[in-house]
């Protein structure tokens, strides 16, 4: 993970500027206290999918906290994550996810 406290968040500034454009999702949930675990994917020049977590605060204005690195969806650049479930017993984050919009993972 990556920390960040600035609300423009300059690495995806950055993505955008090469080429690459990003897109949230709908799978937020609480991680602490105070922050929520969501995911979020960019799309490439070339249409490759790749997909990262991230943190951010609970209350307004969201600042992003921390990005992952990508996550290694199993079928590569043609996954697309979907779901999110934080499994507190385990200490654990399932991700669940499509496979070349055809099989269904986690």
């Amino acid at each position: 993970w990556h920390e960040y406290t600035d609300a423009s968040f300059a690495p995806f500034s950055q993505l955008v500027r090469d080429g690459y454009q990003l897109h949230g999702s709908a799978t937020a949930i609480q991680y602490s206290n105070d922050t929520y675990l969501a995911l979020m994917h960019s799309i490439g020049p070339g249409g490759a999918y790749t997909t990262f977590a991230y943190k951010f605060q609970r209350e307004p204005p969201f600042r992003v906290r921390a990005v992952s690195r990508p996550l290694p969806l199993q079928g590569g650049q043609a996954s697309f994550a979907s779901g999110l479930l934080l499994h507190e017993a385990q200490n654990k984050v399932v991700v669940s996810y499509g496979n070349n919009d055809v099989e269904p993972r986690a």
